[in-house]
């Protein structure tokens, strides 16, 4: 079967925490944006980046890009409140015009983590929230994207009741949802012959088929947990959606899809993803000189996926997030490993993983040796993954189990 023609459907979800790293100053960000404009100039495709609204300066950038140019779209990041979004609306008038700029929805779709979010209520909370949530950013001129979260342990009636509900919201207010598909754990299956829930084309043929819902409406996002957050959106690439991908990879837990990668696999040679990895150096450099490894928040502010890293993590916490038997999809039970792209978040996630009842901290500069350690061998054309057992040693040398 021939693959799709893509129509404009190149995506880029560019966020500021980098997970483990300082996030991007304005300056950087306006950097990167100015090298995104230049390559979707060339290349001749649009890009959607996606952006926090906060801290407040972000807010100005955002204006800046409301209507910077015709191949760039912004997508905001915020909290579910009508109040945050009347805030973004202020703040990018007068140039924002309703239905110009989405706004992305978080949605647990899962029981597993929607038990996590909503305790009691459950899975039976999503079609509600979400639709509320559609409701009051429509009400502010944002167009809803409804990213609905660890779909590849979603079951489809759970799924299809929070369609119906946000459909239903959206007509009613005028406007029509984009649609995003999170394997928020890794734990997707990129490989052919996949079925629901694990495999991402599934999903787009069954919301195609059950509610009409087009591929070019659909965004995946996937993890890389396992290291197959590339090949899983590749797959769901091939099937007609969108991707959102990170610069680099960064992302949360070890990462998501790497939009260098997207690019060159969707456009081929005529990609040129050069400008964009220089920006890797020139970023890195200004990191050097601004402390990049200092503590993007609190003391434990985002040590674990999903958030904040209590001292002793719930058993429904660790199970929501940690849910995977690898050997459902390899057939044996490999340890987990630290990619080229997992960078310094991938290292907390596998100590987080390995001793959940300990805390350990982002900027620990004994932490920070270890990754750019590895960082540094990746660089340089290391090929091979970091196994645990070869990690191990170190952590233990550089004394963060004492105690223990």
């Amino acid at each position: 079967m021939a693959e799709p023609e893509r129509r404009e459907l190149t995506e880029i979800a560019l966020t500021l925490g980098r997970w483990g790293r300082a996030p991007l100053t304005v300056q950087q960000q306006r950097r990167v944006l100015d090298t995104y404009v230049s390559w979707a100039d060339q290349a001749g495709a649009r890009v959607r980046v996606e952006l926090y609204a906060r801290p407040h300066d972000q807010l100005a950038l955002l204006g800046e890009w409301v209507s910077r140019s015709d191949r760039v779209a912004v997508i905001v990041r915020e909290q579910a409140r009508s109040d945050r979004y009347r805030r973004i609306a202020a703040a990018l008038a007068p140039d924002f015009s309703p239905g110009s700029v989405d706004t992305v929805i978080d949605v647990p779709v899962s029981r597993e983590l929607a038990a996590v979010t909503w305790q009691a209520g459950g899975v039976a909370r999503a079609p509600e929230f979400a639709a509320r949530a559609a409701r009051d950013a429509a009400l502010t001129g944002l167009s809803p994207e409804i990213a609905l979260a660890d779909i590849a342990r979603a079951h489809r009636d759970d799924v299809l009741a929070v369609i119906d509900a946000v459909t239903e919201e959206a007509r009613a207010r005028g406007v029509s949802a984009r649609w995003r598909l999170v394997d928020a754990t890794g734990c997707a299956d990129p490989l052919p012959g996949a079925r629901l829930p694990r495999s991402l084309p599934a999903w787009l043929r069954l919301l195609e088929r059950e509610r009409g819902i087009d591929s070019e409406r659909v965004t995946v996002q996937a993890a890389n947990t396992l290291a197959l957050a590339n090949a899983n959106t590749v797959a769901a690439i091939r099937a007609g959606a969108a991707p959102a991908a990170s610069l680099f990879g960064t992302g949360l837990g070890a990462g998501w899809a790497a939009a260098e990668v997207m690019l060159a696999h969707m456009h081929g040679g005529g990609a040129n993803v050069r400008p964009l990895l220089n920006l890797r150096d020139t970023l890195a450099a200004e990191a050097e000189l601004e402390h990049a490894h200092r503590s993007i928040g609190g003391a434990s502010a985002w040590q674990f996926p999903g958030g904040a890293a209590p001292e002793s993590p719930r058993p429904e916490l660790l199970r929501a997030w940690f849910p995977l038997d690898p050997r459902r999809l390899t057939g044996r039970a490999p340890e987990p490993v630290l990619t080229e792209l997992s960078g310094h978040a991938g290292l907390l996630h596998l100590l987080h993983r390995a001793f959940p009842e300990r805390h350990f901290e982002t900027d620990d500069a004994r932490i920070v040796a270890i990754s750019e350690r590895f960082e540094c061998e990746f660089a340089a054309g290391r090929q091979i993954p970091v196994a645990w057992a070869e990690l191990l040693p170190l952590v233990r040398d550089a004394g963060l189990l004492e105690g223990a």
